[in-house]
């Protein structure tokens, strides 16, 4: 299903390509195509909960899943029922339950496999975003300096998840890859694949991931308190290499308007479940129907729009407790994996983009279970 990452985003590709694009919320790949991930999802979820079924066995793990589930119940019966809204809600939290119905059926045989496909979608994604710089109209703006193209999404419809992606094929490059000569050339060419989106969340977290990857490991928990001093460096270097002066004002600063917005709006508990998703802007369009959807633009955001502010103070606790054993590990694994979806955190719903979201998934149930020293049952 990840091989077929490409066709779940084709009608938008197209459009860009041919400079037929005209509005970005409005779907052009048809409805069911999209939903084919989703299915794959629920596949996913089932197959688990059968293994779990047949081996008579719930990890110690799933302690961590009950706050999930009572949030969830609670904003969906605090929510006027729409089924369009219910299922945009459900459709965004797929990858969480697919994250726990993974736990014990991870091995790195598969994560291997996946870095195959990942590689072939790397190069196929690289091809694009040329052919974008060089020939695409300058739907996301055109560089200061040149005619060229600013922003090259490749294979995605927004630059934001193409670096994401990018990204997350350099983290296998480096800890899952199946070939020297492959991951020569992710890591020579996923800075240039980065800078051809433009996408700040992508510049910072590559500078902070080579500084992890790099700097001598025995001093890596010292550096961390370093980093929040050197960050006016960083956010230098963001603005002059992706070429977008205005960046934080018209990207970051937005953001975290919209989070404080919904932090001051939004109750405990939301009852609003399935509005802070981009899934109902979509069923808006697609319905016809006013589903007065939330723009979110962050997974943080997010929590609190579908489930409330309570959920997203649990969420937090969990996430710090997370960040405190990566610390304590210091591996460097743990480090990039952990950078990758904080930053990215930040500025996309990452649930709900595909592949992030199933990768996403993918390794937390390979990793909760060994970090958090609970075993798989």
């Amino acid at each position: 299903m990840i091989g077929l990452t490409p066709i779940y985003t084709f009608g938008e590709v197209f459009a860009l390509l041919t400079g037929s694009m005209k509005d970005v919320s409005i779907a052009l790949t048809p409805i069911y195509i999209k939903l084919l991930k989703d299915l794959f999802f629920v596949i996913l979820i089932l197959i688990g909960v059968f293994l779990k079924f047949k081996s008579q066995t719930i990890p110690r793990i799933f302690i961590f899943f009950i706050p999930l589930i009572l949030s969830l119940i609670i904003a969906v019966f605090l929510t006027k029922f729409n089924l369009l809204l219910f299922l945009a809600g459900i459709r965004w939290i797929l990858p969480i339950f697919a994250m726990f119905f993974l736990i014990g059926h991870i091995s790195e045989i598969l994560l291997f496999k996946i870095s195959k496909v990942l590689f072939l979608l790397f190069i196929l994604n690289f091809i694009v975003q040329i052919w974008q710089f060089l020939f695409m109209t300058k739907f996301f703006g055109q560089s200061a300096d040149s005619e060229f193209s600013l922003r090259n999404p490749g294979i995605f419809f927004m630059p934001g998840p193409s670096s994401f992606f990018v990204v997350i094929c350099l983290f296998f490059s480096y800890y899952y890859t199946f070939s020297k000569s492959a991951k020569s050339i992710v890591v020579i060419t996923a800075p240039i694949s980065i800078l051809l989106t433009a996408s700040g969340a992508g510049i910072a977290s590559f500078f902070v991931l080579m500084f992890f990857q790099y700097f001598p490991k025995f001093m890596l928990k010292a550096s961390v308190f370093v980093i929040p001093f050197i960050l006016p460096v960083f956010a230098g270097l963001i603005i002059i290499v992706s070429g977008r002066g205005d960046i934080f004002e018209d990207s970051f600063m937005p953001r975290v308007q919209i989070f404080i917005d919904l932090f001051s709006e939004i109750p405990l508990f939301s009852n609003r479940f399935g509005s802070g998703t981009s899934s109902a802007y979509l069923a808006s369009n697609f319905s016809g129907e006013n589903l007065d959807a939330i723009s979110t633009e962050s997974t943080f955001a997010t929590i609190i729009a579908n489930l409330g502010v309570l959920p997203f103070f649990i969420f937090m606790f969990f996430y710090l407790i997370w960040l405190f054993i990566v610390f304590l590990n210091n591996r460097r694994e743990l480090w990039f994996f952990t950078i990758i979806f904080s930053f990215f955190g930040l500025t996309t719903q990452f649930m709900e983009v595909f592949p992030q979201s199933i990768i996403f998934a993918i390794l937390m149930a390979k990793y909760l279970p060994s970090y958090f020293k609970f075993g798989a049952n």
